[in-house]
C-alpha cells in the first residue's frame, strides 16, 4: 500500500486523470479503467488468496478504497502525504492483526508459576 501512494505521490496528475476517466462514457476509456482495476486489484488479491482464499476479493476492495480515499483527500483536497502515510500505517496494522490470528491460549500451569 506504501509504494501505491508513494508512486501516486510521484505523479499526482495520474490520479486527477484517473478520477476524470471514472466519469466518462467513452468506450475506449471504460475499457482501458477496467482493465486497469482488475489488473491492480488482482495483484492485491493474488498476495491476499494465501492468507484468506474466501476472502480476498473483498479484502483487495477495502484495500483499493482506503487508497483512493487518501489519494482523493491529499491529490484534490491538499491533506499533506504525511496524513495519508500515518493512516495507511494505522490500516495497514489492522490489515496485520486480522492476517496474524488469534493469540495463542495460554497454558494454565503457566498462570500458576508466575
Amino acid at each position: 500500500m506504501r509504494k501505491v501512494l508513494e508512486s501516486f505521490e510521484k505523479r499526482p496528475r495520474f490520479f486527477r486523470v484517473l478520477m476524470l476517466l471514472l466519469g466518462s462514457t467513452d468506450p475506449n476509456a471504460i475499457g482501458l479503467l477496467r482493465q486497469f482495476r482488475e489488473s491492480i486489484q488482482g495483484l492485491v488479491q493474488a498476495d491476499l488468496a494465501e492468507l484468506d482464499p474466501e476472502g480476498a476479493a473483498d479484502d483487495a476492495v477495502l484495500i483499493w478504497a482506503v487508497l483512493s480515499n487518501l489519494l482523493t483527500r491529499t491529490t484534490f483536497y491538499g491533506a499533506p502525504m504525511a496524513d495519508a502515510y500515518r493512516v495507511n500505517d494505522r490500516f495497514t496494522e489492522m490489515l496485520r492483526l486480522r492476517f496474524a490470528g488469534p493469540a495463542p491460549a495460554k497454558d494454565p500451569a503457566e498462570e500458576g508459576n508466575r
